[in-house]
């Protein structure tokens, strides 16, 4: 009886053992199915193309308003430093000088002075056309330069000189287009009441037109 009771209580051992082990095999195989689906799924999502979200860019137009600005310059007036006086020369000399074109020729009479009762001019003669040659005649009889003064008295000139040449009856010259040509014309004994000059009559001779000429200058202004 006792041997009978023993074979049935390993039975039952080995049948609870077997039920266990079976059971426990179970689990694991259930866990393993689970963890190779999750796998499966896994891989199925990182296998299907991934979807990226649309983005919309919105272009927003901005209009800014920009104000004109003008600039304007305004003068600023900056202090002049006051002039110097000028030193006044002993030597007085004309402010005025007598200017005649004829014949393509420009003569300038200026800086008359009086001195011990004599006058002496000076002459510039500029050639504008050409070359060309003229004789200026102090003392030649009808052909003399003159001066006449507001008293009526008139002189002729005690010498005539033009560039190195000088003389008391006529000198002879060439004049060199756009060249100007400095001389004098010097009167002796002028009367001592003598305040100015009405008239200075130049005469001369032009090689080239062959002709006597006359140059008058008017109203000229006279230092004492």
């Amino acid at each position: 009886m006792l041997k009978a009771n023993h074979s049935i209580c390993l039975i039952l051992f080995s049948f609870f053992s077997l039920s266990a082990v079976s059971h426990a095999d179970e689990s694991d195989q259930w866990q393993q199915f689970r963890a190779h689906k999750g796998m499966q799924e896994l891989d199925a999502e990182f296998d299907q193309p991934k979807i990226e979200p649309e983005v919309r860019v919105v272009e927003k137009i901005v209009e800014v308003e920009v104000e004109k600005v003008v600039i304007k310059e305004v003068p600023v007036s900056v202090a002049q430093p006051a002039p110097q006086p000028t030193p006044v020369e002993n030597t007085p000399t004309s402010d005025t000088a007598v200017t005649v074109e004829s014949d393509g020729y420009v003569f300038t009479l200026s800086d008359c002075q009086m001195s011990h009762r004599n006058i002496k001019c000076n002459l510039k003669i500029l050639s504008v056309e050409r070359d060309g040659d003229l004789t200026l005649y102090s003392s030649n009889g009808a052909y003399s330069t003159r001066l006449f003064d507001r008293n009526g008295n008139e002189y002729t000139p005690s010498k005539i000189s033009m560039g190195n040449k000088a003389n008391s009856r006529a000198i002879k010259n060439q004049y060199i287009a756009g060249v100007t040509a400095k001389g004098s014309i010097s009167f002796e004994n002028i009367d001592k009441s003598t305040q100015n000059i009405a008239l200075i009559d130049l005469s001369y001779y032009d090689s080239t037109d062959r002709k006597y000429k006359h140059t008058k200058f008017r109203s000229v202004n006279l230092v004492l």
